[in-house]
């Protein structure tokens, strides 16, 4: 359940949601809507095609969903049973083990380090065990940090032939890397992707899924026919042909980041630099006194400590410059 978010002045840094909006493109495109466009069901081969184009695969091997819920939703149901074990880092993307358990799957949770360094040999060595889909958010979701390809690839090789290989890569533009590459070399590898991000789409809900024919074929079976609007099918093509503007999004997101670190320890605060569009920032035991005093403040961001490694720390996303100096002239009152 997603916190509440709402009320005239409020500054949003608690969802990672794009400060700098959306593509002007997708605004024109929506504002130039046809009456067909609300009153006829959607059609996805333009934008299955533009996806494939821009990710370098055939257009078979993608399938869009309402959002990465609905495709995390979608792999539960396509390929797990009660009682199958589903693997991941913890703490993760709360979603995994939702729909995990959803589908009275056995979730077997590898705590990250107190250093929140990935648990790369322990989740090895339970992968090992045995597991019908193992589960990788990289970057990761809510700790920042990039699992390197090598690291990556000891994982799904350490797991059976029959396990399912599952690839979240929300941020990887702000990463500046994605290892989509590696469906070739693993079949029963899914890698996940979000419109929600850079691409600052999170209101129209659209994601989508790359893998082998064969697993997207199963996949379309178990997803909802029309799962996807027009307005979303209509904005993701213009949010892909304005490539300029993702990429200012990117390097300005990029360039803030580093900034906000600077100022928060500037007065004593510890930021940690992630590979994503947030930041995690450790208060300590003033972390609730921070999250409240911000929130009166008219600030939303995100408490994360209810896992154990991030206690007293605060998830923030990076926003605007101006959001920058809201934030922290609003710490400068409650620090």
């Amino acid at each position: 359940m997603l916190p509440k978010s709402s009320g005239e002045g409020v500054l949003k840094l608690n969802l990672n949601e794009s400060r700098w909006g959306c593509s002007p493109g997708v605004l024109e495109v929506l504002k130039n809507a046809r009456s067909q466009d609300v009153c006829e069901y959607p059609q996805y081969d333009k934008l299955v095609n533009r996806i494939a184009s821009l990710r370098g695969v055939s257009p078979d091997r993608i399938i869009v969903g309402n959002g990465e819920d609905d495709l995390i939703h979608c792999l539960a149901e396509t390929f797990l049973e009660p009682g199958d074990t589903v693997v991941h880092a913890s703490p993760t993307y709360p979603m995994f083990p939702i729909m995990s358990r959803m589908k009275q799957a056995c979730v077997v949770e590898v705590p990250y380090g107190q250093d929140l360094g990935f648990p790369l040999e322990k989740m090895i060595s339970v992968v090992r065990d045995g597991a019908r889909m193992a589960v990788i958010v990289n970057p990761a979701n809510p700790t920042g940090g990039s699992l390197g390809r090598e690291s990556i690839v000891s994982v799904f090789e350490a797991c059976r032939k029959d396990t399912v290989l599952v690839l979240d890569e929300a941020y990887f533009h702000f990463a500046g890397v994605s290892h989509l590459d590696l469906t070739e070399k693993f079949p029963n590898l899914i890698v996940l992707n979000t419109f929600s991000k850079a691409y600052g789409l999170a209101g129209m809900r659209l994601g989508y899924a790359v893998s082998s024919q064969a697993n997207i074929c199963e996949m379309q079976k178990t997803i909802l026919p029309i799962t996807v609007n027009s307005m979303a099918v209509s904005a993701g093509i213009a949010a892909i042909d304005d490539e300029p503007f993702l990429s200012r999004v990117v390097r300005e997101t990029l360039t803030e980041k580093k900034i906000l670190i600077s100022e928060l320890s500037s007065f004593g605060i510890r930021a940690l630099d992630t590979d994503t569009n947030f930041l995690l920032v450790e208060f300590g035991p003033a972390a609730d006194k921070v999250h409240q005093g911000l929130k009166d403040e008219g600030v939303l961001v995100r408490d994360v400590g209810k896992w154990s490694q991030l206690k007293g720390f605060l998830r923030i996303t990076v926003g605007l410059r101006e959001d920058s100096e809201r934030l922290i002239a609003a710490l400068k009152k409650i620090v």
